[in-house]
């Protein structure tokens, strides 16, 4: 009985509330922003505390008139398997991307479908 009391406590210490959701989290300097895109609890802070760091992205175009944008899809994909959901912006940016995986996934589905015939 005393093993399963710590085990809640452990338990309700770890949670804090809220769902997940994938976010950007603001850094960077004065007139020289930059965004990590994480996985963190809703009712965490902005800038505060994250459950795992998923990307980047550098709004500002760099000396080749590029914005960077990096992702771990895998990740991604875990994190919204387990419900997550993307804020709009973060949605804006995974929009075509998401969309080439879809596809992705539609034709190895086909592909295995037609193999087992």
């Amino acid at each position: 009985k005393v093993h399963l009391q710590i085990t809640a406590s452990l338990l309700l210490k770890k949670y804090h509330g809220g769902h997940v959701v994938i976010r950007m989290a603001l850094g960077g300097a004065t007139n020289r922003p930059f965004y990590r895109i994480v996985a963190a609890y809703n009712k965490r802070s902005r800038d505060g505390k994250c459950i795992e760091q998923l990307g980047s992205y550098d709004p500002l175009p760099n000396i080749y008139n590029e914005k960077l944008v990096g992702f771990n899809y895998d990740r991604i994909k875990y994190w919204m398997g387990c419900g997550a959901h993307p804020t709009k912006p973060v949605a804006k940016l995974l929009g075509l991307k998401l969309l080439t995986l879809k596809i992705q996934m539609y034709f190895q589905i086909t592909i295995c479908f037609i193999g087992s015939w």
